[in-house]
């Protein structure tokens, strides 16, 4: 069950580690990395017509590597979007767009003919790396756009797509999925005694902890304010709980420095419900509303699971 899950959302979190800075880095320097694939298949078509001489790196086995679109894979590439299931389909295709172009370059250095099938072979290849690339692309650029700008988490919009998407699989019995509303204790009296430039750090620096912190099939949203709903898929409420009751845990650990010498801690109180067969994604949110109350209720720094006890 693991497995088919980190496959169903292997797209949704591959770049999970990403925030929204360097999103906009990965899509600037995607958008230019396919400008100048699409201007070396240009150069290549031009030189294959007018019967220019090759460029000599085109020739070496390695060429893949050596003009400009593959040195963003091995570097920009590597280090961006790594894990993202077009792109070890996108680096397989640009290699053999490569391998393609070698052929025919030996075919017109030697002065034979190139056939139909010769280019085509590599036409077919370059246009399924083009579609390929600009898919990627545009999921970047809808990610930048799906991100809470303070915080690198999902946005609310997001959330709710998510969600309804988590209750259709219920309603088809495919797994359990919990979600949780989780705030953090006092944060008002943070403003009030450091400012809100504090709080806003602290929101940010925080929203990029629980990034890091949750499974890689998870997803965090900020749901508002000090505010998060975590989406745990492939966990009733009792695994919830005690997923959720770990990272309760750890954020003990967390501090951050606001100023000069001096760094605050945190504590959280969570509301956990599941999704029902049939049921409503906002009934759910509401649920884990009322199981966030009882922990604010019964001193806070707790988590609390709806009808559990």
């Amino acid at each position: 069950m693991e497995t088919m899950i980190r496959e169903k959302y292997e797209v949704q979190h591959s770049m999970l580690n990403l925030g929204q800075h360097e999103l906009e880095e990965a899509v600037e320097e995607l958008s230019a990395a396919i400008e100048s694939q699409e201007q070396w298949y240009a150069d290549l078509n031009r030189a294959l017509i007018c019967r220019l001489p090759p460029n000599v790196r085109d020739l070496l086995p390695e060429a893949h590597h050596l003009c400009a679109f593959g040195a963003w894979l091995d570097v920009y590439g590597n280090d961006q979007v790594r894990g993202h299931p077009l792109f070890d389909k996108i680096n397989a295709d640009h290699r053999q767009v490569h391998v393609l172009a070698s052929r025919l370059w030996e075919k017109s250095v030697h002065s034979e003919k190139i056939t139909v099938s010769d280019y085509e072979a590599l036409y077919k290849i370059e246009k399924r790396l083009r579609r390929q690339l600009y898919q990627l692309n545009e999921e970047l650029k809808q990610k930048v756009g799906s991100l809470d700008a303070l915080t690198g988490l999902y946005t609310r919009k997001e959330m709710l797509d998510q969600l309804i998407r988590q209750q259709e699989l219920v309603n088809r019995k495919t797994y359990d999925v919990s979600i949780a509303l989780m705030d953090i204790d006092h944060f008002k009296e943070i403003n009030d005694s450091y400012g809100h430039l504090a709080g806003d750090k602290l929101l940010a620096e925080f929203g990029r902890y629980l990034g890091l912190s949750v499974r890689v099939y998870d997803s965090v949203f900020r749901y508002g304010g000090d505010e998060f709903l975590f989406l745990l898929p492939d966990a009733d409420i009792h695994e919830a709980s005690e997923i959720l009751g770990r990272l309760h845990t750890s954020i003990d650990q967390f501090e951050i420095e606001i100023g000069k010498d001096k760094t605050i801690s945190i504590s959280t109180s969570f509301g956990v419900a599941s999704l029902e067969p049939g049921g409503d994604v906002e009934k759910t949110i509401h649920l884990a509303d009322q199981a966030l109350y009882r922990s604010k209720h019964a001193g806070r720094n707790r988590v609390s699971a709806w009808n559990v006890h």
